[in-house]
């Protein structure tokens, strides 16, 4: 539980894992998925149960109120979900952004799965 007694539930859209090293390889090739900016979930896939992503709209692309860009990281996940892109994973594995880029009216999320590997032990901790 967290500090304001809540406990979510679902995945966060972006995530930093705590600074070590760790093993890897690709278990994909990197990945180009063009996503419209913003639109209903509705109109990209009437049979997807819309309560599971919180609501119909989505804008990834969005403006601050200093008048700056900002791509909204939780809607690039929901709309990978909606549109049938959203990754398929094992346990070990993760997909990794490495890039996004806006186009006129879409953005192509470029990223790379990967498979985590488990980290031989070394002779002080065996």
């Amino acid at each position: 539980m967290n500090q304001d007694g809540v406990i979510y539930k679902g995945l966060p859209p972006a995530v930093i894992l705590p600074l070590r090293e760790y093993s890897y390889e690709n278990a994909s090739k990197l990945v180009g998925t063009k996503l419209p900016k913003s639109g209903k979930y509705s109109d990209i896939n009437p049979n997807f149960p819309i309560a599971q992503v919180g609501g119909d709209e989505f804008n990834i692309v969005r403006v601050t109120k200093d008048g700056n860009k900002m791509f909204y990281l939780p809607d690039i996940s929901r709309t990978l979900l909606v549109m049938g892109y959203y990754p398929d994973l094992q346990d070990h594995q993760l997909f990794y952004i490495v890039g996004i880029e806006e186009q006129e009216t879409q953005i192509i999320v470029y990223g790379q799965g990967i498979s985590m590997l488990q980290k031989e032990a070394t002779d002080e901790q065996k």
